[in-house]
């Protein structure tokens, strides 16, 4: 099993999650702390406890902030207590999340997975400010230590939500929501799903 594949639970519970989700912010946290601690128990069984922290944490740097560029009328409250804050003692997960990557050995490829996985779901974290083409020259450079099925043709781009400011910013935010993210997790299912047939070539 790859620790990837402990998260993919929590993953789909986030993209059921729609712009009217009606749970209150108490409901909607003790779901996503219940899939984090079942998946935080089964990657004990994959990684050791450094790899385990390495890949819990990029997890909830993407749910903080897919959360707060959401539409959710939870994602105020939610601003005050961070999942990342809460575990980690810290609120600088957009920066924490790169240096992270950054220290990661080169080898690594049980946790990149999961880093990959954060990015192409749409973390944008240090990056979100900046020209989209560095994001994806970083997405690209991820890619290259991972086993092929990580690498395909068409950039990450595609499935990567733009929130950029505009008068079209509601509309594509709905778009996002209804079409975008189930597009990256199909395609990350199916990129995971084949990956292990190359994961330790």
């Amino acid at each position: 099993m790859q620790v990837v594949e402990c998260y993919l639970p929590l993953i789909r519970f986030i993209a059921s999650t729609t712009p009217d989700e009606t749970r209150g912010f108490a409901a909607f946290r003790e779901q996503v702390e219940r899939y984090l601690a079942e998946a935080t128990q089964a990657s004990a069984k994959v990684v050791d406890k450094e790899d385990l922290h390495a890949s819990r944490f990029a997890i909830m740097s993407w749910i903080d902030e897919w959360v707060l560029r959401s539409a959710l009328a939870l994602r105020h409250e939610w601003r005050d207590r961070l999942l990342q804050s809460e575990h980690y003692q810290t609120v600088v997960g957009g920066e924490a999340f790169f240096a992270r990557l950054d220290a990661l050995d080169a080898h690594n490829r049980q946790v990149r997975m999961v880093y990959l996985t954060c990015l192409l779901l749409g973390f944008q974290g240090q990056y979100r400010h900046l020209e989209p083409e560095q994001l994806q020259a970083r997405i690209a450079a991820t890619r290259q230590a991972l086993p092929r099925a990580w690498q395909p043709e068409r950039s990450g781009a595609e499935i990567t939500p733009d929130d950029r400011p505009g008068k079209d910013r509601q509309r594509r935010r709905l778009c996002i929501w209804r079409y975008r993210f189930p597009l990256a997790l199909t395609a990350l299912w199916a990129m995971v799903s084949v990956g292990l047939l190359f994961s330790f070539l």
